[in-house]
């Protein structure tokens, strides 16, 4: 549960630390669910939100880094930036 709730800070170094988090959740729900089979539930439960917690707060700083990337190249060559922006704003429309 901590990994799900630090996946949406704003600090990336939170993010990571929360993926972490999330690795030992899932460690830690395997290890209890080999020592009582009748825990099956409860550690599904656990390794569920270890494994989206892990998954986002690991996805999260790659989507910012790829963001702030091209945000980098769209203010340094103002075309590009051109093409981008056209490119966002013709999605969803239909061809004319």
């Amino acid at each position: 549960m901590i990994a799900l709730i630090t996946a949406f800070t704003p600090f990336i170094w939170l993010q990571i630390v929360g993926g972490c988090v999330g690795i030992a959740g899932i460690v830690l729900a395997r290890r209890a669910k080999r020592a009582d089979y009748r825990k099956s539930l409860t550690t599904a439960i656990g390794m569920l939100c270890s494994v989206t917690g892990a998954l986002l707060c690991f996805v999260a700083p790659v989507l910012s880094l790829v963001s702030n990337i091209a945000l980098f190249f769209m203010t340094r060559w103002p075309l590009l930036g051109i093409l981008f922006s056209n490119a966002a704003s013709s999605i969803g429309r239909s061809p004319s």
